[in-house]
């Protein structure tokens, strides 16, 4: 017996042999899976877009259609009650007890934000059956109330307030170029909308107020300034400006110069009228004085409200001036731009009498403003209206956002009534 040993038999890895040819299939393959997996994400990402998009879309039908539905729901709710209100004795207790339940619900279902159709249609269907010929169609509510706003609008506009924009520099250092304002038309009563002059009068201006009123040589044009001189009153004025009411300089104080020009206005120069004539502009503070002017004129009083004047001097006048011997204005019924006997260039000069149902008034730009002192007296007839409110400013001379003058606005012009 023979010992053999028997040989472990030899374990062999086989690995397989690959040409170049079959590497380059492969690598094509799997570029080919990873093209057709990119084309498949895109193609869910397109249809998860348009199904995005469908939603949306009807999302915004959805809207569009709860707005139309609530619009046409709180009409019904309004035809109902006014119905129900003026036609009480058309309908029994029961159908009107059965429109109140209708309505009621439906104005629930309304504040629920939980509006239904049937809801609204069943409503919709009573009025219809028993209100058919006294019913308004929404498209009549509709122009109805776009009627009476119009309406409100041109009511207020024609005889309680008007708005207007500042022009003109001739009201500095009170009011600025481009400063919108709200004129009280009803303060001295009632103006014709179409003529533009006053039909009916409350009452007449006090000294200080600043008025709008068309201008008497171009009524076309609407003028604002402040009134110096009432009827009756004997005014004069002197080369820069200030004012003399029967006898008296009006009680201005000097505050110092005035170098804010621009930004009441466009430019440094405009309106400027001192720095042009190669002097300095200084401001003055007219003092309120609630008192009697004077024993002849016991119904006159001085302006209530504290106001800004310019003059080119910081040198006041003398106190007092002669009355005696002034002028008057004997043609009312004349054109007062026919001849200009205020401007300091002609004759005669001042003083002069305020004619009756007249008044004398000036820019508080002083030497800067066309007014009395050269086209005349504006009368009460032509009176719009007082100044109220500076409700916006602007100057467009200033960089953005800054041109908005908000210190300005919702100023109150007038602080008594």
């Amino acid at each position: 017996m023979s010992n053999k040993k028997h040989k472990k038999p030899q374990t062999h890895t086989v690995q397989p042999i690959k040409s170049s040819h079959s590497n380059q299939n492969d690598v094509d393959l799997e570029a080919s899976v990873q093209d057709q997996n990119q084309d498949n994400v895109q193609n869910q990402s397109k249809d998860n877009a348009q199904i995005s998009s469908t939603k949306n879309s009807a999302s915004a039908k959805d809207q569009q259609s709860y707005k139309e539905l609530k619009s046409f729901a709180e009409f019904l709710i309004k035809d109902s009650t006014r119905l129900l209100k003026k036609y009480p004795d058309r309908i029994s207790s029961h159908v009107m007890m059965e429109i109140r339940q209708a309505k009621d619900e439906l104005q629930a279902m309304l504040d629920e934000k939980r509006l239904r159709d049937e809801l609204v249609e069943h409503l919709n269907q009573l009025l219809a059956f028993h209100f058919a010929s006294e019913r308004k169609s929404l498209l009549r509510d509709n122009v109805e109330s776009i009627a009476v706003a119009l309406l409100l609008a041109l009511v207020i506009r024609a005889f309680l307030f008007e708005a207007f924009v500042i022009p003109s520099g001739s009201m500095i250092p009170t009011l600025a170029v481009n400063d919108f304002i709200f004129v009280n038309k009803f303060v001295y009563g009632i103006v014709n909308p179409f003529s533009e002059q006053q039909i009916f009068s409350f009452s007449m201006p006090k000294r200080g107020d600043i008025v709008i009123f068309s201008y008497p040589c171009q009524p076309e044009l609407d003028y604002i300034k402040r009134a110096i001189a009432l009827p009756g009153d004997i005014v004069e004025v002197d080369p820069h400006g200030f004012v003399y009411v029967n006898g008296k300089l009006n009680d201005e104080k000097l505050i110092g110069e005035f170098k804010d020009f621009k930004d009441f206005q466009a430019t440094d120069l405009e309106n400027n009228t001192c720095s042009q004539l190669g002097l300095k502009p200084f401001v003055y503070e007219m003092k309120a004085d609630i008192h009697q002017v004077d024993q002849a004129h016991p119904n006159q009083y001085q302006s209530s409200d504290n106001y800004k004047t310019i003059h080119c001097t910081d040198q006041l006048p003398t106190a007092q001036r002669s009355t005696t011997n002034p002028h008057i204005w004997d043609q009312p019924n004349k054109q007062i731009c026919e001849e200009n006997p205020f401007a300091f260039q002609k004759t005669p000069a001042f003083p002069w009498v305020v004619p009756e149902g007249h008044m004398f008034v000036m820019g508080d730009n002083r030497e800067g403003s066309s007014d009395s002192r050269y086209w005349g007296f504006v009368p009460f007839s032509h009176l719009k209206g007082r100044a109220g409110m500076i409700w916006l400013s602007y100057n467009f001379t200033t960089p953005a956002p800054y041109f908005i003058r908000f210190d300005r606005m919702f100023n109150i012009i007038h602080r008594r009534p």
